[in-house]
């Protein structure tokens, strides 16, 4: 998803500024910039098996925080719109487009299970 990312900086900008985190333009710009990239190299890391629990720490230290974003956000649109919670979908900036946020919160959890048992097992190989 970090290269969607890559490609449409402005875009993605755009759906960061939503989330009202950050107010500094040049914190923000950063963001949008090299963030995408972080997402890149430890999928590639990932995949090919190097530096396999570094890539998951990194993995989770940016998932939880942005699962916990999305899912304020979420909160948000359900109650300002007064919907049901998995009625809720929008672009997390996730790089997939709008998503349902029941799903969305799913497939985290899972990438977070994941992330968590390569850092605690990754890089061991069983017998």
């Amino acid at each position: 998803m970090g290269s969607v990312k890559v490609l449409h900086p402005a875009e993605f900008l755009k759906i960061i500024r939503q989330y009202d985190l950050v107010h500094q333009a040049t914190v923000l710009d950063a963001l949008a910039a090299w963030l995408p990239w972080f997402e890149i190299a430890c999928g590639c890391f990932l995949l090919a098996g190097v530096a396999v629990r570094g890539a998951a720490l990194v993995s989770l230290v940016l998932l939880i925080p942005f699962s916990a974003a999305v899912l304020h956000r979420a909160l948000a649109i359900k109650s300002l719109l007064a919907i049901s919670f998995c009625a809720v979908k929008f672009d997390c900036g996730c790089g997939s487009g709008e998503e349902y946020i029941c799903r969305k919160l799913l497939e985290n959890g899972i990438l977070i299970a994941l992330s968590a048992g390569l850092l605690a097992h990754g890089g061991r190989q069983s017998a």
